[in-house]
């Protein structure tokens, strides 16, 4: 089975108000933008990717995205006989630098086509059994959105019902504001809960040594999550106590 041609699809996906992520530094996700790979072959068998375009996140967006593969992994992929996921992976992915996101939906492209040739999920490719899907299970964690505390633990009390055992609260947009917000969600989902924070680079080294410090006294958090800045380099006294 060889690969004939690969074609690149923008879409945009609202999400469900009720859904809405707001963030620090002004993040707030209401619309998804992705950019879905289809990789066809010469039989017919066509495998699906898709890869997440925020450029405030990943770096990348829909047009990098389809630029990269029709540029660069699309000349290099085309003609190839689909024999070993890992050297066809290895050699896209040295063409580029970076672009994890992009390389991701290719590869998930390409092991979506394995599984539609084999008549067998990609898991189960993966696993190399025949354990059935119900035994098989992948822990995540919800995303509490940084609104108003009450909206906040309302949303938190939803996702334990959901079947949640493990949460982040966003955070990183007012320090006072957001101690409350956790606050309120561990008192909602009480002690069993594995809570964390994310504050998506919105607090200054400043504000994010004593917040955080003071949202693990009272919350009981397990991980902060991006406290500050990728580019904010600041060092002063507080840093070397924590």
């Amino acid at each position: 089975m060889k690969i004939v041609r690969i074609e690149t699809i923008p879409v945009r996906v609202p999400i469900k108000p009720s859904l809405a992520i707001r963030g620090g530094r002004g993040l707030s996700h209401s619309v998804s933008p992705f950019l879905l790979v289809k990789i066809h072959t010469d039989q017919g068998i066509v495998g699906v990717g898709e890869a997440s375009c925020t450029p405030r996140w990943s770096g990348e967006d829909q047009v990098t995205a389809a630029h990269f593969i029709d540029r660069y992994f699309a000349p290099l992929l085309i003609g190839e006989t689909l024999d070993d996921i890992n050297r066809l992976s290895t050699k896209f992915s040295a063409a580029v630098a970076g672009n994890y996101f992009t390389k991701s939906a290719v590869e998930m492209a390409l092991w979506d086509l394995v599984g539609k040739a084999a008549g067998k999920p990609v898991w189960q490719i993966a696993r190399n059994d025949s354990a059935e899907p119900s035994t098989l299970a992948v822990p995540t964690k919800w995303s509490v959105s940084g609104v108003e505390p009450a909206k906040a633990a309302e949303i938190a009390k939803w996702a334990v019902s959901q079947g949640f055992s493990k949460m982040k609260v966003k955070v990183g947009i007012d320090p006072p504001e957001d101690v409350a917000r956790v606050r309120a969600v561990r008192e909602a989902v009480g002690p069993a809960i594995k809570l964390g924070i994310d504050a998506n680079g919105g607090w200054t080294v400043r504000a994010a040594i004593p917040t955080i410090r003071r949202i693990v006294d009272e919350c009981n958090i397990f991980f902060a999550e991006q406290p500050t800045s990728a580019v904010d380099l600041q060092c002063w006294p507080m840093c070397g106590e924590m």
